[in-house]
Formats: structure tokens, C-alpha cells, sequence
């Protein structure tokens, strides 16, 4: 009887068997990176020209983004984050988020900045009065082919226009009018750099110690970049003793007050 090769490897077939099935994985896998690295070049990110909004008491920055996929993948959690700072100072920040763009499709959002004025400007009143350029962190972050995570950091600046630039007042001017009467006046003067108009209220009230002698207001209506200059004027009874005249002024986007008067 014919007995066969005691010497015949049995594991010589399994091992054939891994060995191919490795290298099919492999090829499997390099051409799974090369699609993705393919997809990867095929996506492209433009970003619009920012543009300045005010709904009530929010000024809104909004930044156009289109995104367009023309890889073999769908992308997902697309987030874009901005960090707004000046001076090393985080002021505020903002993330959108589009959970799915799918391949061979585009899309087009706006990555919108919301800040309320009247709290950022009474914790921030520098930027009542003084230009600045604001420096911004943007972050864009994605998941493409379900797998691998792609990130994206840069920075971009944005100018800050002051609502109050250049504020100035002059000495109260008293000219008396008749023996119980004086007439005081006031130049105030300024330019809205802000990109959103001024629609409120100049108050200008006298005070006699604690107790308030005379008061004045009038309509302010400042559009965005126009300059604003004006004399108010209230009456003062003669016997009246001065101590102080405060200006205030009240918009949709903030309050601010201070003495432009004080009798030492």
C-alpha cells in the first residue's frame, strides 16, 4: 500500500489561503486611502464676502460659506468655529454645524457671529469710542468616508467700527436771557464708524446737588459711517446752583452716560 509524504507541510494551504487573503486586504486598503485622498482633493470650501446685520438688540456677522463635494464620499459633522479676540481678550465665538454634505453635491450656509451690543458694549466700552481690527480663529473640522477626520486652522481679521468715534463736547455755555432766566448749551459732536445706525436718545439733565433743576432731549438718527453734530440747549432758573450735568445716551444697541459738568 502507497502511504503518502509524512514530510508535506499542513499548514502549507491555510497559509496560502492568508497569505492571499492579506494582500487583497491590502490592495483593498491602499485603494480605499487613494480614494479617499482622491475625494480629499476633489472638496472645495469658498468663502463670501462678510456682511454686517442688526436684528433688535443683536449685531450679527454673517460669513457665506459654500462647500462643494465632488469625491466618491459623503462628509459629515461639518463644524466651523470662530473665536473672535482682541488684544488676546476672547470677546465671543460661534460654531455652525451641517451634520451630512453628500458626494457630488454642493451646499451653500452662512456661518453667522451673534453678539448682543447692549452686554458686549456695557462690559466692553472702549469699543464705544475706538476703532479696532479683531482677530479671528477660525476652525473647520469633518469626518469623510464615515472614518477619517479632517481639520482645517487659520485666522482672518475683521474691523470694528465705533459707534461714538471721535466723541467730543464742548464747555457748557451759560448766557443769561433775562434776570430769572439762563439759557446753557452743549456742542456734542461725533462719527458712527459702527456698521449699524443709531436710532435713540441724547439726554442732557442738570442736577442742583441731588436734586435735578433741568433736563433736555433730543432725536438721535445716525446712520452707519455718517457723522453726527449738534448744540442742545435747556433753560436754567437763575437761583439755580449747578453742580453737575450729565449726558446720556440710549439706543437700541446700548446705554451710555457721563458728566460733561461738574462745578468743583
Amino acid at each position: 500500500m502507497q502511504q503518502g509524504n509524512s514530510n508535506e507541510d499542513p499548514f502549507k494551504l491555510p497559509k496560502r489561503s492568508l497569505s492571499v487573503a492579506f494582500a487583497a486586504g491590502s490592495i483593498l486598503f491602499f485603494l480605499f486611502i487613494a480614494f479617499v485622498g482622491f475625494s480629499a482633493t476633489q472638496l472645495r470650501f469658498s468663502v463670501g464676502e462678510a456682511f454686517y446685520t442688526v436684528k433688535g438688540e443683536n449685531f450679527v456677522l454673517s460669513i457665506p460659506i459654500n462647500v462643494s463635494n465632488n469625491g466618491l464620499f459623503d462628509l459629515q459633522n461639518l463644524q466651523i468655529n470662530t473665536t473672535v479676540s482682541e488684544g488676546g481678550i476672547e470677546l465671543f465665538n460661534s460654531t455652525t454645524i451641517i451634520p451630512k454634505i453628500t458626494h457630488q453635491s454642493e451646499t451653500t450656509f452662512t456661518h453667522n457671529l451673534t453678539v448682543n451690543l447692549p452686554s458686549f458694549l456695557a462690559d466692553h466700552q472702549a469699543f464705544l469710542f475706538n476703532d479696532s481690527q479683531l482677530q479671528a480663529a477660525e476652525s473647520v473640522h469633518l469626518v469623510l468616508a464615515a472614518l477619517i477626520p479632517v481639520g482645517l486652522d487659520f485666522n482672518s481679521t475683521y474691523d470694528w467700527g465705533a459707534p461714538l468715534n471721535g466723541f467730543s463736547t464742548s464747555n457748557l455755555q451759560f448766557q443769561p436771557v433775562n434776570s430769572t432766566t439762563i439759557l446753557a448749551g452743549l456742542d456734542i459732536a461725533f462719527n458712527n464708524h459702527a456698521n449699524f445706525p443709531l436710532e435713540g436718545n441724547l439726554t442732557v439733565t442738570a442736577f442742583g446737588g441731588t436734586t435735578q433743576v433741568a433736563t433736555q432731549s433730543l432725536q438721535l438718527s445716525v446712520k452707519s459711517k455718517d457723522s453726527f453734530k449738534s448744540t442742545i440747549q435747556f433753560w436754567l432758573p437763575t437761583t439755580a446752583l449747578v453742580s453737575r450735568v450729565a449726558l446720556m445716551i440710549q439706543t437700541d444697541s446700548f446705554s451710555w452716560e457721563e458728566n460733561v459738568y461738574a462745578h468743583v
